[in-house]
């Protein structure tokens, strides 16, 4: 039986996989939704890092408490980074090279959760 820990990493692994019909359906035919996609890949990342976090406390001494905020706050300002993707080419309809917030949001986001992974398995 699978327990929260597991559940949720296979929850991740699906809100990741998300993308590969996306980015498949993309080279078939450029105008593909993006919404269910990324609808799936919030779900599923979402979900599953708040069942792993909910089975793994971060320890609270003084040295882990610093890394798991800079954890926090990487994944934050990760996922932040699509902020002015957003404003630049949703309302200020300018044509905006994705690539830039993408690299962004994955340094943010793969840096605060490999941080969390070294407090989890440092204890």
């Amino acid at each position: 039986m699978l327990n929260r820990d597991m559940w949720g990493s296979w929850l991740i692994a699906f809100g990741v996989a998300a993308w590969l019909p996306y980015f498949y359906l993309v080279g078939q035919r450029p105008n593909v939704p993006v919404f269910p996609f990324l609808a799936a890949h919030l779900a599923g990342v979402l979900g599953g890092a708040r069942l792993k976090l909910q089975t793994k406390g971060l320890e609270h001494n003084l040295g882990n408490r610093k890394l798991a905020l800079t954890s926090k706050l990487l994944i934050y300002f990760g996922v932040l980074a699509w902020a002015p993707y957003i404003y630049l080419s949703r309302v200020l309809h300018i044509d905006t090279s994705v690539g830039p917030f993408l690299i962004t949001h994955l340094t943010g986001v793969l840096s605060g959760i490999s941080l969390r992974a070294y407090i989890a398995f440092s204890k």
